[in-house]
């Protein structure tokens, strides 16, 4: 009798790799044929992931429609299949594998179309993280106040593209045809911040310094950095924003955590 491990990895090479003879012999006759259960459980297993992937981009889907997105899905599910059975988390790659798709090229929004809707899945998913206590921030050294490093919420993701994606994305989730033909795919690029709040995820398009800020705060970059870039004043206004809406969750210091300094 064949190990569960060699019958699971001999289906999963079957779904994801096509015929192997392999996994027929185990599988027991009766009333269906064993290629008829192979091709229930394989229908279910791509529908499933299929279903998966709608539901994290939705805009890609109503944007290309049923069966183009059924395609598109079928091939990004054999070269990338789920790691987890976490299916919130399934679609990762996807924004990265439609801008390798070539049958794709004819929307050139949708790879960022797919980053944006997968930022806005991750906000709405993520964990709720309690907000920096201040009291602790207080407590750094003079000395040691450039060499902060600010950890963000989890809720909240950034994206940019040389498209007006979050104008797109509203028009089609809102099914307005006159918006989206209103649209001027030339009238400049966008740099968001997509955050939940209150339980709903918002999209607001961010200026140059508040995205130089964020990118900074993504990329672990210390307060001293970028307050070198933008410049002090700048750089402790977005500081003080950020900590009052509560988007900053912790703190270390690049040259030491800062729990070696604090009591």
């Amino acid at each position: 009798m064949p190990a569960l491990l060699e019958v699971q990895d001999a289906l999963r090479r079957q779904f994801l790799e096509g015929e192997n003879p392999d996994v027929i012999s185990f599988i027991e006759g009766g009333a269906l044929s064993p290629h008829a259960r192979l091709n229930i459980y394989h229908n279910t297993f791509v529908g499933t992931l299929t279903t998966a992937l709608r539901l994290n981009f939705p805009a890609v889907y109503a944007l290309v429609g049923s069966g183009y997105f059924e395609y598109v899905a079928s091939a990004f599910i054999k070269r990338s299949p789920p790691t987890s059975a976490y299916l919130n988390d399934y679609g990762r790659d996807f924004p990265a594998f439609l801008e390798s798709e070539e049958t794709a090229r004819g929307v050139p929004y949708l790879p960022d179309m797919a980053r944006l809707e997968w930022a806005v899945s991750q906000a709405f998913h993520a964990p709720d993280a309690d907000s920096l206590d201040l009291q602790r921030l207080a407590s750094v050294a003079q000395e040691d106040q450039e060499h902060v490093v600010f950890a963000l919420q989890p809720n909240v993701g950034l994206v940019a593209s040389r498209y007006p994606i979050d104008v797109i994305w509203q028009a089609v989730l809102a099914k307005d045809d006159e918006a989206m033909a209103g649209i001027d795919l030339e009238s400049g690029g966008v740099k968001l911040r997509v955050e939940r709040r209150h339980d709903q995820v918002e999209v607001t398009r961010c200026g140059l310094d508040e995205w130089r800020f964020a990118s900074g705060l993504v990329g672990k970059r210390c307060f001293g950095e970028l307050a070198s870039d933008l410049n002090p004043e700048t750089a402790t206004a977005l500081l003080s924003d950020y900590l009052v809406r509560g988007r900053i969750t912790a703190f270390t210091l690049a040259q030491h955590q800062y729990s070696e300094r604090l009591p």
